[in-house]
């Protein structure tokens, strides 16, 4: 067995998962209302899905202008590569 024959989970499962999650987290624990003033491992856990939740943010920001640069650049001249473009088109 070879070390690239483990478990492959796609990313669009991870992505899901991970925002699934921080909506459960942001909708159930209520941070601001109920620990607001308390210290310890749910401060370090609110910190680190808030670190989730900008990452996700800014995924939700390249993918949509990487998807047209790719799909732009194929209709035009059939290259296959991306240009340093596709988060500006994203936010655009």
């Amino acid at each position: 067995m070879t070390a690239s024959a483990g478990l492959r989970v796609p990313p669009v499962v991870l992505l899901l998962g991970s925002f699934a999650f921080v909506v459960w987290w942001f909708d159930y624990v209520d941070y601001y209302h109920q620990h607001f003033f308390d210290s310890g491992i749910i401060v370090l856990a609110d910190n680190l899905v808030r670190i989730i939740f900008v990452g996700l943010l800014a995924w939700l920001i390249y993918a949509p202008g990487a998807f047209v640069v790719a799909w732009c650049l194929q209709q035009a001249s059939g290259l296959h590569y991306r240009r340093p473009s596709g988060p500006c088109l994203g936010s655009a």
